[in-house]
């Protein structure tokens, strides 16, 4: 075949007896002025056996049940890729590939003091709601923002029922107040209820009113 290098059979014997040595197949491809898969197939051509790359390279080979289960925990306590391979005393590249296989985001967010929209935990949108800064591990973390933000009254109703808001519900202030947050200013409804809905009683006009289940 046109362009195809030809390589002296003495010269194979010799990348054979290099490699069988245990040098690298990257270093003798360098030395005889070849790729590395040419290196490859001289050796296989010639009887020898093929060497994993990690045993090649000097490194033990681990088995992925040996550290999986530690890498998936140093994860879970908020170590970067890289504080957990050196721990494990491991490459970044192998923490980074049990990370996807597990589906879990290679790259940390930030949380808490440390998330750059940081305010104390609490800050106000532009409409004038409260909102917090709940962490990823809460058990209403379904209902955050991008920034890791829930609105303080769905956030208040949401752990007096027990669970998160499904985004068909709504929470209405009862006194039109939208910084008052107390659970006794709050209604649980289905759907959109518009914006400056207040409830007041139909007689006097009091707005003095609280909800009541119905028999």
């Amino acid at each position: 075949m046109a362009g195809k290098r030809v390589i002296k059979t003495e010269t194979e014997r010799q990348i054979l007896a290099e490699y069988a040595n245990g040098e690298r197949s990257s270093v003798i491809a360098k030395r005889h002025g070849i790729n590395r898969k040419t290196v490859l197939i001289s050796v296989r051509r010639n009887g020898g056996a093929i060497k994993d790359h990690r045993s090649a390279s000097g490194r033990p080979m681990v088995p992925p049940e040996s550290y999986v289960d530690k890498v998936l925990d140093l994860r879970a306590k908020g170590l970067s890729q890289d504080a957990i391979a050196k721990q494990l005393h491991m490459s970044q590249a192998v923490i980074s590939r049990v990370l996807r296989q597990n589906g879990l985001p290679t790259a940390m967010r930030p949380e808490g003091s440390t998330h750059g929209m940081w305010k104390g935990g609490k800050t106000t949108t532009g409409q004038g709601y409260i909102q917090c800064m709940v962490m990823a591990d809460d058990p209403m973390a379904s209902m955050r923002s991008r920034s890791g933000y829930v609105l303080e009254h769905r956030l208040v109703v949401a752990r007096a029922i027990g669970r998160p808001l499904e985004p068909r519900e709504t929470v209405h202030h009862i006194n039109g107040d939208k910084t008052d947050n107390r659970l006794e200013n709050l209604q649980l409804r289905q759907g959109q209820h518009g914006a400056g809905i207040v409830f007041v009683c139909a007689d006097c006009g009091s707005r003095h009113v609280k909800a009541q289940a119905l028999d």
